[in-house]
């Protein structure tokens, strides 16, 4: 186990995207509009081999009037930018299933998807969505895996009733959903160790793929990491692997298989297997990722709907990577995903000079040797066990 330095925390923990995108989605502007992210799908048609395409869906807690359909016009005009031989191989439903979305509705969804887009229709398919377990009942995940889907992850919010998550594994189970997660959420006031811990026993108990465990609201870094400790500790000692950031997953997930080859991913939809796909934003407030581009759907509801009434796509900003954004991209990913950077394949890769191009951060990487969050062989940097409870901070040094 690491060692958990009060001192090392409270000199380094400091706040940091969660880089599922670098940029970050504040970096973002206006000026990155419509014509921009046609010109992307453009170019990202054009790639030899043509990538194959995944899809996220947005729905907010309570959708207006007209939501869902907007939500299908949208599906439409996304389609007609992408090569219709791309297949679309993964759709995430980021919804945690609220009433006003209902199985018929989602159905209606998930058909849409499929009438407008190449949708991989092999055991490789991934249909995934998040569940709040307070809201759904037995005949919800009968649908759902007539629906197709193979995944769901399971919220579990300011520790929620206990029995009502073991009621929706038990169901999920019976339904024949072949992966199950848990996100276990946390924020002000801070649960007690001692409750921490108990909760964390009865969700081990339920032996979830794999267990996310983090804060949602402003918390103070160390209690946070104190609570990451303790995570660590009891999630590892029942078999658990820690991926990183408060991630986990059982030996056999392609989680750890991942981690394990480096080939792990780091994308919107954080920790990832799947690599080199297009990513394709649906609803309100919903992020794509095409070629070396981020765009924003307005988040606001009244600005989505008025732009899909309009014929128009509801892109409200994005960005285009520069080559230094790629070059920043790449290494907070590898240190995020395998907590070591090989800078000698970095220089080759971007021909670049690894020390002179990164001097303003050599200063910041030397303190962080002298203090065992990193080690430094010369050629690689690698994360310590007591700096993967820092990976954020050290992966922010590269982050302009």
């Amino acid at each position: 186990m690491p060692t958990f330095d009060s001192d090392l925390i409270r000199r380094y923990a400091r706040s940091a995207p969660r880089y599922t995108s670098y940029p970050a989605a504040v970096r973002f502007h206006t000026s990155f509009d419509v014509a921009a992210y046609r010109r992307a799908a453009f170019l990202s048609n054009a790639q030899t081999p043509m990538k194959p395409l995944a899809a996220h869906v947005h729905a907010p807690p309570e959708p207006a009037a007209g939501y869902l359909q907007r939500l299908l016009l949208e599906i439409e005009l996304q389609a007609g930018l992408f090569d219709q031989r791309r297949r679309l191989e993964r759709v995430h439903f980021g919804v945690e299933l609220p009433a006003q979305l209902t199985i018929g509705r989602l159905g209606r969804i998930v058909t849409r998807i499929a009438e407008c887009f190449s949708a991989d229709e092999s055991a490789q398919r991934e249909l995934s969505i998040e569940i709040d377990p307070r809201s759904v009942g037995r005949e919800t995940f009968a649908g759902l895996a007539m629906l197709g889907f193979r995944r769901a992850t399971i919220s579990v919010k300011n520790f929620a009733d206990i029995r009502q998550v073991k009621r929706a594994f038990a169901r999920a189970r019976a339904a024949g959903l072949s992966s199950l997660d848990l996100d276990l959420v946390y924020g002000t006031p801070l649960p007690t160790a001692e409750r921490f811990a108990a909760t964390l026993d009865a969700l081990i108990a339920m032996r979830p793929d794999r267990v996310a465990a983090y804060a949602v609201r402003p918390v103070a870094a160390e209690a946070r990491l104190r609570l990451l400790a303790l995570a660590v500790e009891r999630l590892t000692a029942a078999g658990y692997v820690h991926i990183g950031m408060s991630h986990f997953a059982l030996p056999q997930d392609e989680l750890t298989a991942a981690l394990r080859s480096h080939t792990l991913h780091r994308s919107l939809q954080g920790y990832s297997t799947h690599t080199g796909s297009d990513l394709i934003g649906f609803g309100v407030g919903a992020i794509s990722a095409i070629g070396n581009t981020y765009a924003r759907n307005h988040k606001d509801l009244a600005a989505y709907g008025d732009a899909l009434d309009h014929q128009r796509l509801p892109i409200e900003r994005g960005v285009e990577l520069t080559v230094d954004d790629l070059v920043r991209r790449e290494i907070i990913e590898r240190i995020l995903c395998d907590g070591v950077l090989d800078m000698r394949q970095i220089e080759e890769k971007y021909a670049l000079d690894f020390g002179s191009y990164f001097a303003r951060e050599r200063a910041q990487l030397e303190q962080m040797v002298a203090d065992g969050l990193l080690a430094n062989t010369g050629d690689m940097l690698a994360v310590t066990e007591n700096g993967r409870f820092l990976l954020r901070s050290i992966a922010a040094v590269f982050d302009t």
